[in-house]
C-alpha cells in the first residue's frame, strides 16, 4: 500500500521470527509521530464485483468524479472511497508488492495487468526477500459504498485493559441483491477455529501467566457490553457497518481463608483443620503454586490431596485460581479439638447473605465469581475462667474462720497475762 518509517525500536534484523510489535492502542497513539506514513501515497484499489472492477479511493473521491456524479447520480454506484482500521505492528521477512504492483497476481486476467498496476493504481511497496525482516505496518481495509456492509472485531485480551483489532478477520461484506442486510452465521470468527486450525485465534478459555483463568465473554455490539447488545450470530443480522466487541473476563480467582481464636481461655497456639470441598462434593487438591501460607502457622495434611490443611489463630491460606463456581470450606472436629468453642464466619468482611455465619457443621458455602474472596473463621472459646467462690467450698471456709478467730482469741488473752 506505502512505504513510511516507525522509530524508536530496534532494528527490524534483531528478530528472527514473525514477531508483533504494537496493537491497534499502541498504534493510535504513536501514528503521526513515532509511526509516519504517507496516505499521499495510497493507490486506488480495484476490486471485482458481479464481474467487473470497481475502484476505491482513499478517504474521498477526486472532484472530478463527485462532479460526475451531481449530473450523474447513477455514477455513485460505481465508484467507493476506503479508509483503513490499523491494528498490527510486526516485524517479518519479506514483502510483497500486492496485487497492483510489479509482482502482482493476474493469473486468467492479464487483461487487466497494465492497468491496474500502473498510474493512479500502482503500488508504491517495493519487493523484499522472505529472509530480510521488515516492518509491517497492517490494517483492515474498510469499503464506503451502497453494496457493503463493513465488520471488525475488537477484542479486550487477558490482562490488557485496552481493545484491539483482531487482525485477518471481518472485513467489507456484499449486501445480496434485494436486500439490505447481511446473515452473519457462517462469517469467520476469532473465537471459532477455522478449517484446519485446532484453536481459535481466541480460544473460550485462556489462561494468563500467574496462573489465572479467563473465559471469552461473547460478542457485543456496544464496548460497554450492554445486554441488549449481545449479538446472536446464528439468528441475527445486521444492515450497517458494525463493530463486535468482546472481552476475557477472569473464570477463576482467589479464596483466602484465615483463622481467628477468641475468648479468655482460646487456645491460641492450637492448630484447627479444614478441608475444601468442590461443587460435586471433592476435595480441591492443594499442589505446588495454587496455594500460599501466610505465615508457618498454617499447613497442609496429607500433601494436600484430600484438600485438608490447618491453621492457627493469626494464620490465613491463599487457594489461587479457583474457577468459578460452588465451593464449601468445613472446620473439621478432630479428637474433640473444637470441644468448648463456637465457630463462626464472615466472607468478605460482611455476613454473607447466601449463607448462615454458623451451624451444627461448621461448613461455609462460598459462590466464587471470579473475584477474589475472603473467608474469615472465628473460634470463640466458650469456657470462662474461675473468678469466685463455690457454694460447696462455704462450710469449710466458715469452719476456718472460726478456727483461726479462737486462735487469735487465745494469743489475745496470753499477752494480757503476761501483762499483769
Amino acid at each position: 500500500m506505502a512505504v513510511g518509517t516507525i522509530s524508536n525500536v530496534n532494528a527490524p534484523s534483531s528478530y528472527s521470527v514473525r514477531t508483533s510489535i504494537y496493537d491497534t492502542a499502541a498504534i493510535d497513539t504513536k501514528l503521526g509521530t513515532e509511526i509516519i506514513v504517507n496516505s499521499g501515497q495510497f493507490p486506488v484499489i480495484p476490486i471485482k464485483q458481479n464481474g467487473q472492477y470497481k475502484d476505491y479511493y482513499y478517504e474521498s473521491l477526486p472532484k472530478e468524479i463527485q462532479k460526475e456524479i451531481e449530473k450523474d447520480p447513477t455514477k455513485a454506484d460505481t465508484v467507493g472511497t476506503y479508509t483503513i482500521e490499523w491494528y498490527e505492528v510486526v516485524a517479518v521477512g519479506g514483502a510483497n508488492t500486492g496485487k497492483n504492483g510489479k509482482d502482482g497476481d493476474w493469473k486468467n486476467e492479464e487483461q487487466y495487468r497494465s492497468k491496474y498496476t500502473s498510474g493512479v493504481y500502482e503500488s508504491p511497496v517495493p519487493s523484499v526477500k522472505d529472509k530480510i525482516m521488515t516492518y509491517h505496518l497492517d490494517g483492515l481495509i474498510v469499503l464506503h459504498d451502497t453494496t457493503h456492509i463493513n465488520v471488525k472485531f475488537m477484542v479486550q485480551d487477558v490482562g490488557k485493559d485496552t481493545f484491539a483489532l483482531v487482525r485477518d478477520y471481518g472485513g467489507a461484506f456484499t449486501i445480496p441483491e434485494g436486500s439490505n442486510s447481511i446473515p452473519l452465521s457462517n462469517i469467520d470468527r476469532p473465537d471459532v477455529p477455522r478449517t484446519g486450525q485446532t484453536q481459535a485465534e481466541y480460544p473460550l478459555i485462556k489462561p494468563a501467566a500467574d496462573g489465572t483463568v479467563y473465559k471469552f465473554e461473547g460478542w457485543y455490539t456496544d464496548k460497554n457490553f450492554t445486554p441488549e447488545s449481545k449479538f446472536d450470530f446464528t439468528a441475527d443480522t445486521i444492515s450497517a457497518d458494525t463493530t463486535f466487541y468482546a472481552k476475557y473476563v477472569p473464570a477463576s480467582a482467589n479464596l483466602t481463608v484465615t483463622k481467628t481464636v477468641t475468648g479468655m481461655l482460646g487456645d491460641t497456639n492450637k492448630a484447627f483443620t479444614f478441608q475444601i470441598l468442590d461443587a460435586n462434593n471433592e476435595p480441591v487438591k492443594l499442589t505446588t503454586g495454587n496455594y500460599e501460607f501466610s505465615n508457618t502457622n498454617g499447613a497442609l495434611l496429607n500433601n494436600g490431596t484430600d484438600g485438608k490443611f490447618t491453621l492457627m489463630s493469626g494464620a490465613n491460606v491463599t487457594i489461587k485460581n479457583l474457577p468459578v463456581g460452588t465451593y464449601t470450606v468445613t472446620e473439621l472436629e478432630t479428637a474433640d479439638e473444637l470441644k468448648n468453642y463456637k465457630t463462626t464466619w464472615l466472607l468478605n468482611s460482611n455476613p454473607d447473605s447466601s449463607n448462615e455465619t454458623e451451624n451444627s457443621t461448621r461448613t461455609a458455602t462460598v459462590e466464587m465469581k471470579g473475584e477474589n474472596r475472603v473467608l474469615d473463621f472465628t473460634n470463640e472459646c466458650t469456657l470462662k475462667p474461675d473468678t469466685g467462690v463455690l457454694l460447696d467450698t462455704l462450710p469449710y471456709i466458715v469452719i476456718l474462720a472460726v478456727v483461726a478467730g479462737g486462735v487469735a482469741l487465745l494469743m489475745l488473752r496470753k499477752h494480757r497475762k503476761e501483762d499483769d
